[in-house]
Parts: C-alpha cells; structure tokens; sequence
C-alpha cells in the first residue's frame, strides 16, 4: 500500500523539480537579454559573448561601455555571431593618447536601434576607459583609420585623428579631434582624395602642428575645401580655441 504512494510522491517530486529548472532556466535567459535568440546569433551589447569569444581578455572593459552606452529602454539589436566577428575586428594599438598609458583602439557595433536611429554606425572604443567612445555614422570603418597626431594643445591629452569613408566614390576625408569636457569635438577636416594623395604614406603625415593650438591638414583634390585650391596641393591652417 505504501509501495505506491511513495512512488507517487516521488513522481511527483521530479516533476516539480524539473518544472521549477525550467522556469528558473527561462527567467536566467529573459533576465540576460537571451530568451529567443538563435544558438548563432547574440545582442550586439552581449558583452560576454564579445568579451569571451571575440576580445579575449577584454570582457570587462567592453563591459564598462556597454553598462555606459546601452540604453535598456531601446529594442536590442541582433547579429549572428559570425557577423559580429567579422564586423568589429580585433583591437589595434594606437600609444599613448594620455601620457604614460598605451591605448588600444577597438570597434563595435551599435548597441541598440536607438544607436542606430540616430545615425551611428559602427563606433570606435578605447582600452583606457577614461577616453569616451567616438561614433561614426558609417559601417566602413576600421581600427587602423584611428591614428595620433600628436599633443597639439599641449593638455597632456594626445588629439587623434579619423581617416573617414562613406564607402563610395574617391572623395574621402581626415578628421582630427580633441578631447574636451570628456567628449570628442572635431577641430580639423581635408578632404582625402584617393585620385590625387599619397595613399602609402601614413595618415599622420598629412596633419603637422605648428606651434601649441595651432596645426595644418594637408590635402590634394579637384574638389578642394578652400575652392581656389583645386588640384593644388596645400596646407590648410586650424586654430584650436
């Protein structure tokens, strides 16, 4: 008479276990942002799958930025896991952009549809967290088109440089930025016209300071920014405020 019941309360009792893992399994993945989501697929803000699988070594930094960046009010955007290796390649080191600290420039998709409404490509990140992301509104962008220029307003605070591509056409552009009130504020554009540079020369080459406050960009084109200057080499003068 026992013999029965006893299985039944046994039967009973594994089902409750099993019942209680799997409501346990599904609100551990809704909770991590994973329940629906392919075996191939992740958020492009899964900075355990980037962390781990794409950056090895650097899940806490992406981390940092995804807590700072991420808006969790905004839809998450999805990738397959393929894409998102190929996407953000792997981290390139720059030097010191602040004194005494070697930087790594890395890339990462935008993190949600919000970053991608408002105009954001892919953005560029830096291994020392204290410098804010710099967003680029294109997807044609790679570590190597992040470069130093140089400490230009002597703030101790190295100003960086962009080689920009929309993608298409020959027309490109060098873009340096300064570091001010912890955001990037563009102080300096030429156009980079792949018909008429030097493209084996260093992007660096083509932006030279003058004295504290003051450098020039150089540029060569048919459609020049100063238009008196077409297919006229020349050094176009800036003067940091």
């Amino acid at each position: 008479m026992f013999k029965p019941l006893l299985i039944l309360i046994f039967l009973v009792t594994i089902v409750s276990y099993i019942t209680t893992r799997a409501q346990s399994t599904k609100s551990a993945k809704e909770n991590s942002g994973l329940a629906g989501i392919k075996k191939d697929s992740a958020y492009t803000a899964d900075y355990t799958f980037i962390g781990d699988s794409v950056f090895n070594g650097l899940k806490k930094i992406v981390a940092f930025y995804v807590k700072k960046y991420a808006d969790p009010a905004c839809k998450k955007l999805v990738y397959t896991k393929r894409d998102i290796r190929e996407a953000i390649k792997k981290p390139l080191l720059l030097g010191n952009i602040r004194k005494n600290k070697k930087t790594s420039v890395f890339l990462l998709l935008p993190f949600s549809f919000c970053d991608y409404k408002n105009g954001n490509g892919k953005s560029y990140y830096f291994t020392d967290t204290s410098l804010p992301r710099l967003p680029a509104d294109v997807y044609c962008t790679h570590p190597e088109n992040i470069f130093l220029v140089g400490d230009i307003d002597e703030d101790g605070v190295s100003e960086i440089g962009e080689y920009y591509s929309s993608c298409a056409s020959h027309y490109k552009s060098l873009r340096v930025w300064t570091l001010k009130n912890k955001q990037w504020q563009q102080v300096g554009l030429s156009t980079f016209d792949l018909y008429h540079m030097d493209t084996d020369r260093p992007y660096s080459s083509y932006v030279k300071k003058i004295r504290k406050g003051e450098f020039a960009m150089y540029e060569k084109t048919d459609l020049p920014i100063d238009k008196t200057k077409s297919m006229v080499g020349y050094w176009i003068k800036y003067k940091m405020k």
